[in-house]
């Protein structure tokens, strides 16, 4: 059985399960990884159709995809692409933008100083991070292209706040260095060195610290899809405890959890709804060897927490957010101990396999 046939079967398998709700509409992408007895690592990707689970492929048969991203209103897909002889030679690399359809919309070849993909910064932009040795690690993960593809215009993004952390290990924030800039360019998230240690909320266009929070591990902060504030993992100094805050694009800082005296608990790999109003969470509890996972939902404005009744095993934790879905009602998570990708809807309290042996990367919506 092929993939698709193969992917197919699972999500219909799995969506049996599922009581009548609100249709379900959009293209998930996911992405599969295979080593060949060569040494190649084969990479397939699809989307899959959430409403009548029709899977389709993305990449072709001499292709190998990587670095998937969804641009923020759903329509399009951009991603780095290898292209294959009969060999398994390397013999192309370029910036691949398609649409809902999987039609192709824009080809770029892959720039030598191009290390990887990192995200859509909005609709138009991507950002993309170079590789230029510098002895500055920090420099170097945090300098940073913003690409309009369509146009070709690009503006380079080059760190230079007041005492940025540049040690090892070094965090590399999703590919973005030891900086997390909001959609607008104006406002800065990054890592101080050693003498603070602290997550620092920075004013761009007037040089302003606005905000700074006691750092502890190599958390990385999330910024809403609108803007309006981020969020992070961060030490509270008065409780001795990891809590998860939120802070406003003006600095205003709010705790959303109280977690003292929950022992080895800390809430991570979180992602904010379409509107900007929760946040999808692991909540990650246990020893080392025996870590648990279970999912949790956080509503900003009332700071109340749901705990969902979806457990993994997985080690060390989850590697990345929950996907919400478009309409947010439902969510896309991602087992890694085992490889399932599960759709759970949040009304229902109700956990469906999909998929077996990928990952899920994105959730799409026709235009």
């Amino acid at each position: 059985m092929d993939l698709v046939a193969q992917l197919q079967g699972q999500c219909l398998s799995g969506r049996a399960g599922l009581p009548e709700t609100e249709a379900l509409s959009g293209r998930i992408v996911l992405d599969s990884a295979v080593t060949l007895p060569n040494g190649r690592v084969n990479r397939d990707s699809f989307f899959l159709d959430v409403a009548t689970c029709a899977a389709t492929r993305i990449n072709q048969m001499n292709e190998g995809g990587f670095d998937y991203a969804v641009s923020p209103d759903r329509t399009l897909l951009a991603y780095r692409n290898l292209l294959y002889d009969a060999l398994d030679n390397i013999v192309g690399e370029e910036l691949v933008i398609k649409d809902f359809n999987g039609e192709l919309l824009l080809s770029l070849p892959w720039e030598t100083d191009w290390l990887r993909l990192v995200d859509w910064l909005d609709n138009e932009r991507v950002v993309i991070n170079p590789y230029k040795q510098q002895e500055n690690l920090a420099k170097m993960y945090s300098t940073l292209t913003v690409l309009t593809p369509f146009t070709r215009a690009r503006q380079i993004l080059s760190p230079d706040f007041a005492k940025m952390y540049e040690y090892s290990p070094f965090p590399d924030w999703d590919g973005w260095g030891v900086t997390m800039y909001d959609p607008t360019l104006t406002r800065v998230v990054y890592l101080s060195d050693y003498s603070e240690y602290a997550y620092v909320l920075w004013d761009i266009e007037n040089s302003t610290r606005l905000a700074s929070l006691q750092a502890i591990g190599l958390f990385t902060p999330r910024w809403s899809p609108d803007g309006s504030a981020f969020v992070i993992e961060a030490y509270n100094p008065d409780q001795f405890a990891l809590e998860l805050f939120l802070v406003n694009r003006d600095g205003a800082v709010q705790q959303l959890t109280n977690l003292y005296g929950e022992e080895d608990t800390i809430l991570t790999n979180y992602s904010w709804s379409p509107n900007s109003l929760k946040i999808a969470a692991w909540m990650i509890s246990g020893a080392n060897d025996n870590k648990q996972a279970q999912l949790v939902v956080i509503d900003t404005t009332t700071k109340s927490i749901e705990v969902k009744d979806v457990f993994f095993h997985s080690q060390p934790e989850p590697p990345f957010g929950p996907i919400w879905s478009p309409n947010g009602k439902y969510l896309i998570v991602f087992d890694s101990g085992n490889e399932q990708v599960f759709l759970f809807d949040l009304a229902q309290n109700l956990a469906i396999p999909l998929a077996e042996n990928m990952e899920p990367v994105g959730w799409m919506l026709a235009p």
